[in-house]
């Protein structure tokens, strides 16, 4: 996704690549050099190259094709005539087209022209790769999911993520939605295991995002939008030097993502605000050494979800389309019924911390007594865990507060060699309330969080220079999780004859673990040929795991693998890039600790699951990727295909706990196992980018994804069903299609206009989501979605004024959905269990404002 006119290359004498990077060529050409450029341009029109292709790689005759120059501008022209973009991806500097590995990159201008705000908006021009809010009744923002190439996991946990992002190269523990671009200079999303250079988190793909260094002159920005339905933007920044070799910057955002639905008792559905501020110091005491220190604070204030519980058993949902019953209980067949076909009471749900059940009970204000550890109500005896250390909350929804820092420094040596050294530290603290059932809000749970994470990461490269390149590395990470949005809540109901809270006080949490990682990593690069490459990568890991931290029955396993990853690379011609590769992945196992804790008869049903075990293996995949890129005049695309085996992927199998107790000491709605299944995807991926006219081009992003579990079993969908074996299906949760396609023309005004130099552009996108699996048997989908996009604006420099419409066509489709089970409490205390679909409500057609200045 490439928008605007090609960079100037700045530089007499013309351009030549080394490793795929375009850097000017400085003072005239000697006759010797001629001679050879006229027989390798010989040569190169013989394998049918074209003549500038041919006159570019015999001016850099001098240096070998695979060769790497830090040094080289991070954009210039190619002979597309769009900019050719860098990446970091396998940790040295190289151009996008000339990458051996699936990967698509965002630059700080494709950024600003598309609008893209968070992870959900570089979800849907992203080809392989997927995110959706999640559907948790508090907030989507504690929960990611990230999904590449359609390996999904119905779990929710943010120590068991198959996909990792990453800030300048270091992992990002939690809070990933949390992320705003308004200081991101580049976005890489790298799909397929990543395992041997990003180390742990980067099981299916990974996403690093590049922030911006300061400026060495002064200069500060300010940007500012608004649309309907009442969302928000407003950004600025101001940056330079402090002295010399010393440079700062300083940026912040405060963003406000509307409520597009409104809940029957009058709250907010789906409003998200996000306070951000970032600081860093860059200093350059020395010639090759650079040291530079950065810190973030981010503060989250959410309303509940725009989650609807689509309970079929609801007496709103009676004659709900597509309703049906195929086995013991009501569910749905074919695409779930979009909103605008329900009443409002079908798709709402209860927000008050004092609903009207509680009000006329012997404890009203008992959420609000816990949420405050009020000791005073005789039911709050221990109180909440953690409630102290994390922030307040008086509404339902999530109160979060994130802060990062990280500090880098490398050296680079006279022979070209250079040493890299992270060190980082990140916490998240928050606290959620919801409503868990459908009845009245009768069920509440409060959940505390705190994820903690230390990580350092030691790397060095040989000169970029020469057929053999290589580089060493060490990396440690220990990451803590404390509570969790899945963890056992403040358990709350009404009992219907007394009209009494019953209130359960939890103690510890189940979802409570840590991880300590230490790792070991190589890169190895060998120009076999002057047109061939071989790359050989590896990590040794170990991963050290506690679970139920804080329960008796806390369990300590370690898990050592090594990760491989080989690339053969041909490069035909200078413009031309064909490779292979084989990457393995491994995320560490598990052990279902909480076992012994559960009844008897719970052990004997979650025993008789086919594949059940104590110790659940370590998780592999295995994947073998091809891939074509080539840049020709006006013109260039990228071409991907792969296979993956997937072994031991963990399925979360939930049984209903009769009378909401799982066991003499563990309450809840349901016991949860890990059962360890497997799977097989493959898939292809194509990305364009068009030059039609002089100002006018187009961009196309696609995928196809063929995801079939081999082996997976699902007892719960036994009512609604009557199957209990989802082998043969598709994962939930990705699409198996997915396509983004933008176009902007672009073109002057006239030079009297407020000064000259203005453009004015229209630029036109169009982002299409094939069906989405709600259940594991696949009887219930979501529709196809196309969302249409229209931007008009004017521009010159950092100066921009544009009005927009997003969700033109107000698209009513949900967003996502997954099968669950909703636990209603009719009488007292006793729970009945029944199979739903939980979805999460689309965001409305919006139009919009937004203006941007640099000083």
């Amino acid at each position: 996704m490439h928008d605007g006119r090609a960079a100037s290359p700045g530089a007499p004498g013309g351009l030549c690549r080394r490793g795929g990077i375009v850097r000017p060529i400085e003072g005239e050409v000697d006759a010797d050099q001629g001679v050879r450029m006229s027989r390798l341009g010989s040569r190169f029109r013989r394998l049918n190259r074209s003549s500038l292709a041919a006159l570019l790689v015999a001016q850099c005759l001098a240096a070998p094709a695979f060769a790497q120059d830090a040094d080289a501008p991070a954009e210039q022209a190619d002979q597309s005539g769009f900019g050719d973009i860098l990446v970091t991806a396998r940790s040295r500097e190289e151009s996008l087209y000339d990458a051996p590995l699936s990967i698509t990159s965002f630059s700080a201008k494709d950024i600003s022209n598309a609008n893209l705000r968070d992870i959900t908006n570089l979800a849907q021009v992203a080809p392989g790769f997927f995110y959706t809010p999640q559907v948790t009744f508090s907030s989507s923002r504690l929960t990611p999911a990230l999904r590449f190439r359609g390996m999904t996991i119905p779990r929710n946990d943010p120590l068991e993520q198959l996909g990792g992002i990453f800030v300048d190269g270091i992992y990002l523990f939690g809070g990933a939605q949390s992320l705003t671009f308004d200081d991101i200079q580049r976005v890489e999303v790298i799909k397929g295991p990543q395992s041997a250079l990003f180390g742990r988190g980067t099981f299916s793909g990974a996403i690093n995002f590049i922030t911006r260094e300061p400026s060495d002159t002064l200069r500060a920005r300010a940007e500012a939008g608004i649309e309907t339905r009442g969302t928000h933007n407003l950004s600025g920044s101001i940056e330079g030097p402090l002295f010399e070799g010393l440079s700062f910057r300083i940026s912040g955002a405060s963003n406000e993502k509307g409520a597009h639905f409104t809940a029957t008792d009058g709250g907010e559905l789906g409003r998200e605000s996000t306070n951000v501020i970032n600081a860093q110091l860059v200093w350059k005491p020395v010639e090759g050494l650079r040291l530079r220190l950065r810190h973030s604070e981010v503060w989250l204030d959410d309303s509940r979800n725009g989650t609807a519980n689509l309970n079929p058993s609801r007496p709103e949902l009676l004659n709900a389309p597509g309703r049906c019953i195929r086995g013991t209980a009501p569910f749905f067949c074919g695409a779930l019924p979009n909103y605008s076909k329900l009443v409002p009471a079908a798709y709402s749900a209860a927000t008050s911390l004092i609903p009207p059940a509680f009000a006329k009970s012997n404890s009203p204000n008992i959420i609000l007594d816990i949420l405050n550890n009020n000791k005073a109500n005789p039911l709050v005896v221990n109180g909440l865990p953690f409630i102290e250390d994390t922030p307040h909350l008086d509404d339902a929804g999530l109160a979060g507060r994130f802060y990062r820092t990280s500090f880098e420094t490398d050296y680079e040596f006279a022979n070209d060699m250079s040493v890299h050294l992270t060190l980082s530290k990140s916490d998240m603290k928050s606290t959620t309330a919801q409503v868990s059932t459908d009845d009245n809000g009768n069920q509440y749970v409060v959940s505390t969080n705190i994820l903690t994470d230390r990580s350092a990461d030691f790397r060095l490269n040989s000169s970029p220079h020469g057929r053999f390149t290589w580089l060493v590395g060490a990396n440690y990470f220990k990451q803590k999780s404390l509570g969790g949005p899945s963890g056992t809540g403040a358990l709350i109901s009404v009992l219907d004859a007394t009209n009494r809270v019953s209130y359960t006080e939890p103690s510890v949490y189940t979802s409570q673990g840590d991880v300590e990682y230490y790792s070991g990593f190589f890169g190895l690069h060998y120009d076999v040929l002057e047109w061939a490459a071989l790359d050989v990568e590896g990590r040794y890991q170990v991963d050290r795991a506690t679970t139920s931290l804080g329960l008796p029955t806390a369990d300590t396993s370690s898990y050592k693998n090594f990760l491989p990853r080989a690339i053969v690379t041909l490069k035909p011609n200078a413009d031309l890039t064909l490779y292979g590769s084989w990457a393995r992945g491994a995320l560490r196992g598990t052990t279902n600790s909480n076992f012994t804790l559960y009844s008897p008869a719970l052990q004997a049903t979650i025993s008789a699951i086919p594949g059940y075990t104590y110790d659940v293996p370590v998780e592999t995949v295995d994947s073998f990727e091809v891939g074509v890129k080539q840049v020709l005049p006006g013109f260039r695309y990228a071409l991907t295909g792969y296979y993956m085996d997937w072994k031991n992927l963990k399925n979360t199998v939930n049984t209903p706990c009769p009378s909401n107790r799982c066991g003499p000491t563990i309450t809840g709605a349901f016991a949860a196992a890990v059962i360890p299944s497997q799977a097989k995807i493959w898939g292809l991926e194509a990305e364009f980018d068009l030059r039609i006219a002089e100002h006018w081009d187009a961009s196309l992003n696609a995928q196809y994804t063929h995801a079939r579990y081999d082996r997976l079993f699902t007892p719960l969908t036994l009512a609604p069903t009557g199957q209990t074996d989802a082998s043969g299906k598709t994962p939930v949760g990705f699409p198996s299609k997915q396509a983004s396609f933008s176009t902007t023309y672009r073109d002057g005004i006239a030079s009297s206009f407020a000064g000259g130099d203005w453009e004015w552009y229209a630029r036109g996108e169009a982002n299409y989501t094939g069906r989405i699996y709600v259940d594991e048997i696949n009887q219930s989908w979501l529709n196809d979605r196309l969302m249409l996009n229209m931007r008009l604006g004017i521009e010159r420099g950092g100066t921009r004024f544009e009005i927009y419409s997003e969700n033109l066509t107000n698209n009513k489709t949900w967003v996502s959905a997954v099968r669950g089970s909703a636990t209603n409490y009719r009488v007292g205390t006793t729970s009945v269990s029944q199979p739903t679909a939980f979805a999460v409500l689309p965001r409305l057609r919006t139009f919009g404002v937004r203006v941007s200045y640099d000083f």
